[in-house]
């Protein structure tokens, strides 16, 4: 994972703290994806399935990519650059309440294919943006701050959300 060593070159942190200020982000993760799920499940029979799994994906969606601006410009304060990726992250662990699940409710006798193709497009998106981060990284005017990575993955965030929207509202039609 490129987190350890960017806290590391960013932050100055000795080595030993790296690995405890690398794990918080995921820490949040844990606990808002399960109060996501369970907040969720109680809106669902209010608010309709399509209605509270669309809100939730485009929350995760747009959260995420304003935590991850807000870590590009935090600078090096540790705490606050922090404060802000573990915002990023919970709010992208509240993508269990809208994507995760969002093909049980919409197509049922083909969940598991639509869940298959669903996580088939992350796992080439994962082996997309390692590389080009550590492209981006290495070109950056201040390795130790790059601020592109961060940004870019926001502007794909703001897409994704916006376009989940549109798409969503389609499905609650059917």
């Amino acid at each position: 994972s490129w987190m350890p060593e960017q806290l590391q070159a960013r932050y100055d942190l000795p080595l030993g703290i790296v690995g405890i200020v690398s794990g918080l982000p995921s820490a949040s993760q844990v606990i808002v994806s399960c109060l996501a799920g369970y907040v969720a499940d109680r809106s669902v029979p209010h608010y309709g399935v399509a209605r509270v799994r669309s809100f939730a994906q485009t929350l995760s969606m747009l959260g995420m990519g304003t935590g991850m601006v807000l870590f590009a410009v935090a600078g090096r304060e540790l705490w606050l650059g922090m404060t802000w990726m573990c915002l990023a992250l919970a709010f992208a662990s509240i993508s269990v309440a809208g994507v995760s699940v969002f093909h049980f409710h919409l197509a049922p006798s083909r969940a598991g294919f639509l869940f298959g193709c669903g996580n088939t497009v992350g796992t080439v998106a994962g082996m997309v943006s390692v590389p080009l981060t550590g492209f981006l990284v290495e070109r950056a005017a201040d390795p130790t701050n790059p601020w592109v990575p961060y940004l870019l993955c926001a502007v794909i965030c703001y897409v994704a959300g916006l376009l989940w929207l549109c798409f969503a509202r389609r499905a609650e039609s059917l």
